[in-house]
């Protein structure tokens, strides 16, 4: 995670995100609720600000409308992502699926903060 935070800091946001994979993977199997929580943090940063590039991008290369179009379109089909999510709070199965739609649509905000939610209901159970 040192590196990770380290990469966040130097705005290299790929290798932070990167890092913060790999960091999810390790812990997840060991099932360390704790440090998997404070990985989505920089992973959840990292995402933003290549959230904040694509939307820049778009506003350069597109008009307004078509702009404005692209950005909805991207935050509706995550809500509807999310929404599918029907597994019962507390439960890795809804952990796994949340992980699974996150890698559908990786810079969805609430799609993290839905996965972070899930993992400290499993913590506390």
């Amino acid at each position: 995670m040192e590196s990770a935070t380290a990469a966040l800091m130097r705005t290299d946001y790929t290798a932070c995100e990167t890092l913060c994979l790999q960091a999810l993977t390790q812990v997840r199997e060991a099932k360390d609720w704790d440090t998997f929580l404070r990985i989505l943090n920089p992973l959840q940063e990292a995402r933003r600000w290549r959230r904040q590039k694509m939307t820049d991008e778009a506003e350069l290369h597109l008009t307004p409308d078509e702009a404005t179009t692209l950005l909805a379109i991207n935050e509706r089909l995550g809500d509807a992502i999310l929404a599918a999510c029907t597994h019962a709070p507390g439960t890795l199965a809804r952990v796994d699926a949340l992980e699974e739609k996150l890698r559908l649509l990786p810079d969805h905000e609430k799609l993290h903060q839905a996965l972070a939610a899930a993992v400290k209901a499993v913590n506390r159970a």
